[in-house]
């Protein structure tokens, strides 16, 4: 049964040419992979517009999470931010809104009818361009939400921006595994 629908899931993220790779919104392309630092390794100092990893069934799986039996989903945001230019909270709040939540508006549809999904935890990276040294240095970041469902459903469903709010207060928002408060800008909702 879950396996039916986490194939559905994951259909719904992929291209026509099979690729795990999707662009939302315009923006840099996502990447299902649950190993971020092989990338790292391949990508030469020019940074060119990287290729897909494999494509490794493991970024969308059932998991337990406590007591609880969650939809764990992991993947890689080629997104760079500047250490300078734009600040953690910043960071968190863009790849919040530009990919976490098409993801679980993704996840919800899916699974809103499965009882014994309880909630869902997404986890993204995406990088911070910085200098050490004078000498430019690229990082990746993690961001993670773990919602429960009805939390999630608030978020998929909400209109208004104050609603959004109310709902990421009772989740959990998470930057290289600190605990963070994520604030949305009233102007970005739609």
């Amino acid at each position: 049964m879950y396996r039916s629908a986490i194939k559905r899931l994951i259909r719904a993220n992929q291209t026509s040419n099979g690729q795990s790779s999707r662009t939302l919104h315009g923006s840099r392309p996502i990447f299902r992979n649950s190993n971020l630092g092989d990338d790292l390794l391949k990508r030469g100092p020019s940074w060119p517009r990287p290729r897909a990893p494999s494509t490794s069934q493991h970024s969308v799986r059932i998991a337990n999470l406590g007591t609880n039996t969650v939809l764990e989903i992991t993947g890689n945001y080629y997104a760079a931010y500047s250490h300078v230019r734009v600040n953690k909270k910043e960071r968190a709040r863009l790849t919040f809104e530009e990919v976490v939540l098409p993801v679980l508006n993704i996840a919800v549809s899916q699974f809103k009818s499965d009882p014994q999904i309880q909630g869902y935890a997404i986890e993204v990276s995406h990088y911070v361009l910085a200098r050490v040294l004078g000498v430019p240095w690229e990082a990746p970041e993690s961001f993670a939400a773990v919602l429960p469902r009805n939390v999630a459903e608030k978020l998929v469903e909400a209109d208004d921006p104050r609603e959004w709010e109310a709902a990421l207060q009772h989740g959990q928002v998470f930057v290289n595994s600190e605990p963070l408060r994520l604030r949305l800008k009233q102007s970005s909702l739609p």
